[in-house]
C-alpha cells in the first residue's frame, strides 16, 4: 500500500495540471442528464457493474440523516455514491459538491477499478461534463494510467464511454488505452466495438496501429450484412475518419451498401458516409451523386417546415454543422452540385444563421468557394459577425483561418465594388508546405534562385512564382506585392484588392485610388506541382478542393498557372541542366503566348509541348 502510495504521489500533481488545463477549456453547459445514443447499453446490461445505479432506500435514509449538512468523510463508500448522485438535483448535496469530491481523491488508492469507473459514472450522472473538472477525475487518470492492466472488457468499454464525453484526456491516458484496444479488440461484438470507435473519435487521439485498423475494418463489413440501425457503422467510419485509414475493399463494400439503403438517411448520415470517402481523397461517382440528391431533398423537405432548432437531434433536424459537412465532402473531391442544390444550401444557412454556429457557417462559405460558388450577401454577412479583435482573440485557430478565407475569397472573387469592411483584413502568414515534388522541382533549378512560397497568403500550399519579362527572362518573386505590381495593364487588380491582400497601402500602384495597374512588359506566373497532397485519390490530374480554389483565384488576379504532375518532374531531373533550362524557357513561352490562363504539363510534354 506505501509503495501505491508513493506512485500515485509522483503522478497525481502532473495528471492534476494536465487534466485541469483540459478541464478549463472543455464546454460546461452540458445537459446533467446523460441523453447519448450508447447510454442504454450500459443501463440494460447487468454485466456493466460499473454503472452507478441509484437504491431508492440508501437515497431516503440520506435525506432524512443530511438535509442540512453532509458529512462526507463519515459516509460508507456506498453511501458516498448516492450522496454523488444527489448532486443532481438536492440542494443540500450539491452545496457539498467539492467536499464529496475531496473524499472520493482520498479514498481512491483503496478503491478497486471496478469502483473508480463507478464513482466516475456517478459524476457524470450528477454533473454532466462538470464531473471533468473535479479533482477525483484528476487523481483517477493516474489510477486508471497504473491500473488498466486489471480493468475488465466491460470495465474498459464504460471507461472509454465516459472519457469521450470529456472530449479529451491526457496523451498518456490515451496511450494506455489504445494498448488495451488491441487485447480487447477480438472479444468485443459489433456494438461494442462502435462504443469504443465513437469514444476514440470525440477523444480526437489518432490510432495508428494497421493491423488493429484492418481488423475494424472487417468488423465493419459485418455491421453492414446486419442491416440494423447505421449509427454503429457510422462511429466505426468517423474512427476511420479520424485515423485517415485508407481501406479499398471496405470503401467498395460500402458503396453498395450505401447505394442499396440510400433513400433510408437523413442529413447527417448523408454527411458522414460522404466524409467516409472524401476525408481519405476517394471519388466515387455513383455514391456522391446518389448521396447528393438523397441530402439535398431531405433539406429541401425540412426547409419548407421553416427555421430548425439547432439544439434538435440530428434525426429530427438538420443542422447547419451537417451541411457544411456535406458542402466540404462534396467539393473536396471536386464534385459539381447542381445550382439547385446549392441554392437550397445557402438559403437554408441564411435561415438559420446565428453567432452560435459560425464557424460551421465560414466552413460552409468555404467549401463553397471550392465549387465555384460565391454567395455575396452571405459572405457579407458572415464577415461583418466576426470583429478583427474577436478574432485575433479567439483560440479556436481554425476560425481564425476560415474567416481570412473567406475575406481574401470575397476580395479576389466578387465585384471590385465592396464595403468598406472587406478592405481590412488580418494577415495569417505565408507558410509553404513541405512539398517533396516541389522541392524536387525546385532543386533542378537551383542556378535560377527559385523558392517554393504561399503567394495566396490564406491558402498555404505551395507553388514557385515568377515575374516573366521573356521566355529567358524572369525574376523569382515570393510575396504577392511582388509577383502583382510589376504586370502588364491587362492584369485587373486594384490597390483595394493589393491592400486587402497583404496590408500594404495603395502606393504601390502609384495614386492608390483603386486605378489599374501599370502597363508593363512583364507577366506573373505560377507554378503548381500537382502530387498527392493536392490530387484525389488515384488521379493524376483531378484536383482537390483547395488546389481547385487557388488556380481558380490566381486565375482571377491575371496570373497565369502552369500545372506539373509528378511524372513530368521526374523526366525533368533525367535532362541535363541546359535541356531542363530549354524546357522552361518553352513553358515560359507559352505563357507569354497561349491566351489560355492554366498550362497543364505532364511526363509526355517535357519536350515544352503543352497539352
Amino acid at each position: 500500500m506505501s509503495q501505491l502510495y508513493q506512485t500515485l504521489s509522483k503522478l497525481l500533481p502532473v495528471a492534476r495540471s494536465a487534466i485541469l488545463d483540459i478541464a478549463t477549456r472543455s464546454s460546461c453547459t452540458a445537459s446533467l442528464h446523460v441523453h447519448e445514443h450508447y447510454h442504454a447499453h450500459f443501463l440494460d446490461n447487468p454485466k456493466y457493474k460499473t454503472v452507478a445505479r441509484s437504491n431508492l432506500n440508501i437515497r431516503n435514509e440520506l435525506l432524512d440523516r443530511n438535509f442540512v449538512h453532509v458529512n462526507a468523510a463519515g459516509l460508507s463508500d456506498v453511501e458516498l455514491l448516492e450522496a454523488i448522485l444527489l448532486c443532481q438535483n438536492t440542494p443540500v448535496f450539491k452545496n457539498n459538491c467539492k467536499d464529496l469530491d475531496r473524499e472520493c481523491c482520498r479514498r481512491i488508492s483503496r478503491f478497486s477499478f471496478e469502483t473508480t469507473v463507478q464513482v466516475m459514472d456517478s459524476w457524470v450522472g450528477a454533473l454532466g461534463n462538470r464531473a471533468f473538472r473535479g479533482e477525483f477525475f484528476a487523481s483517477a487518470v493516474a489510477y486508471w494510467i497504473l491500473y488498466m492492466k486489471f480493468a475488465t472488457k466491460y470495465e474498459f468499454i464504460h471507461l472509454t464511454y465516459l472519457l469521450g464525453g470529456n472530449k479529451s484526456v491526457p496523451e498518456s491516458l490515451f496511450d494506455t488505452l489504445s494498448i488495451h484496444l488491441r487485447k480487447f479488440l477480438p472479444s468485443l461484438t459489433p456494438k461494442e466495438l462502435a462504443i469504443v470507435c465513437s469514444s476514440f473519435f470525440k477523444l480526437k487521439c489518432k490510432f495508428s496501429d494497421s493491423t488493429a485498423l484492418h481488423r475494424i475494418a472487417c468488423e465493419a463489413e459485418k455491421l453492414m450484412l446486419q442491416h440494423e440501425d447505421c449509427f454503429d457503422l457510422i462511429a466505426v467510419l468517423k474512427f476511420f475518419r479520424m485515423c485517415k485509414y485508407y481501406d479499398k475493399k471496405l470503401l467498395t463494400k460500402l458503396a453498395g451498401y450505401i447505394l442499396e439503403n440510400c433513400d433510408t438517411f437523413n442529413v447527417t448520415e448523408c454527411a458522414h458516409f460522404l466524409a467516409a470517402y472524401s476525408s481519405v481523397n476517394v471519388y466515387e461517382p455513383d455514391v456522391f451523386v446518389s448521396l447528393e440528391s438523397r441530402a439535398f431533398s431531405v433539406l429541401k423537405a425540412f426547409a419548407r417546415s421553416g427555421i430548425t432548432d439547432p439544439r434538435a437531434h440530428p434525426a429530427v433536424a438538420p443542422r447547419i454543422k451537417d451541411v457544411a459537412k456535406i458542402l466540404w465532402a462534396l467539393a473536396n473531391v471536386g464534385h459539381q452540385i447542381s445550382e439547385l442544390n446549392s441554392t437550397i444550401a445557402v438559403a437554408f444557412i441564411e435561415d438559420n444563421f446565428s453567432q452560435n454556429v459560425l464557424t460551421y457557417v465560414l466552413d460552409a462559405i468555404q467549401s463553397l468557394a471550392y465549387l465555384g460558388v460565391y454567395p455575396r450577401d452571405l459572405m457579407h454577412r458572415a464577415c461583418r459577425s466576426v470583429s478583427k479583435n474577436s478574432v485575433m482573440r479567439s483560440d479556436k485557430k481554425k476560425l481564425f483561418q476560415q474567416f481570412v478565407f473567406v475575406k481574401n475569397t470575397a476580395l479576389i472573387m466578387l465585384s471590385p465594388k465592396k464595403a468598406p469592411w472587406l478592405s481590412e483584413l488580418c494577415d495569417i502568414g505565408a507558410a509553404a508546405n513541405n512539398c517533396t515534388a516541389l522541392e524536387s522541382f525546385v532543386s533542378l533549378y537551383s542556378h535560377n534562385e527559385l523558392c517554393p512560397s504561399c503567394i495566396l497568403p490564406h491558402i498555404r500550399i505551395a507553388g514557385v512564382a515568377l515575374v516573366v519579362s521573356s521566355p529567358s527572362s524572369f525574376t523569382p518573386v515570393d510575396n504577392i506585392d511582388d509577383l502583382l505590381s510589376r504586370t502588364r495593364k491587362t492584369v485587373h487588380v486594384t490597390s483595394r484588392i493589393l491592400q486587402g491582400l497583404t496590408g500594404h497601402d495603395g502606393s504601390l500602384l502609384g495614386d492608390g485610388h483603386n486605378s489599374m495597374l501599370s502597363p508593363g512588359v512583364s507577366i506573373p506566373v505560377s507554378i503548381e506541382v500537382l502530387d498527392n497532397n493536392v490530387l484525389v485519390r488515384d488521379s493524376s490530374v483531378l484536383l482537390l478542393g483547395i488546389m481547385r480554389a487557388k488556380v481558380q483565384q490566381l486565375e482571377a488576379l491575371g496570373v497565369k498557372v502552369v500545372l506539373l504532375t509528378q511524372g513530368c518532374i521526374d523526366l525533368l531531373s533525367e535532362l541535363s541542366y541546359k535541356h531542363r533550362c530549354d524546357w522552361l524557357n518553352n513553358v515560359l513561352r507559352d505563357c507569354i503566348n497561349n491566351p489560355r490562363s492554366r498550362l497543364l504539363y505532364s511526363s509526355e510534354n517535357v519536350s515544352g509541348r503543352h497539352v
